[in-house]
């Protein structure tokens, strides 16, 4: 399934004339503490790797980081990719979404704004 919509959402972002790239997911405590430091709002994280049959492991996740000469072009690309998002709720997992912007509290440190897709459950 992970591969699936990997696919999807590579030759999605290719259309956009997007491209793919790996950071190191793991940071020295020192360089965390340097962007508390440095960002307000920035709460530093460090995600441990299991070690599974003598395999580590990592999870990848998708983030994009982008620069316009306006705003109105960032947040055309920002309403593309939230639409992608969704879709990737939507169409490969059968679970609909509502799409919106964080509030003031919640969103990303140093942003106008965060967008986010939202799941609705039920129980």
């Amino acid at each position: 399934m992970w591969m699936c919509m990997q696919a999807f959402f590579d030759a999605e972002i290719k259309q956009m004339k997007i491209k793919n790239c790996y950071f190191p997911l793991f940071v020295s405590p020192g360089v965390l503490q340097k962007e508390k430091d440095h960002i307000e709002g920035f709460a530093p994280e460090v995600s441990l790797a299991l070690l599974l049959a003598c395999l580590s492991r990592e999870f990848l996740w998708q983030e994009g980081h982008t620069a316009f000469a306006t705003k109105g072009e960032a947040d055309k690309e920002v309403l593309e990719i939230l639409e992608l998002y969704s879709r990737i709720y939507e169409e490969y997992l059968a679970v609909p979404v509502i799409k919106g912007k964080k509030s003031e509290h919640e969103k990303f440190a140093g942003g106008l704004y965060t967008t986010s897709v939202e799941v609705v459950s039920y129980s």
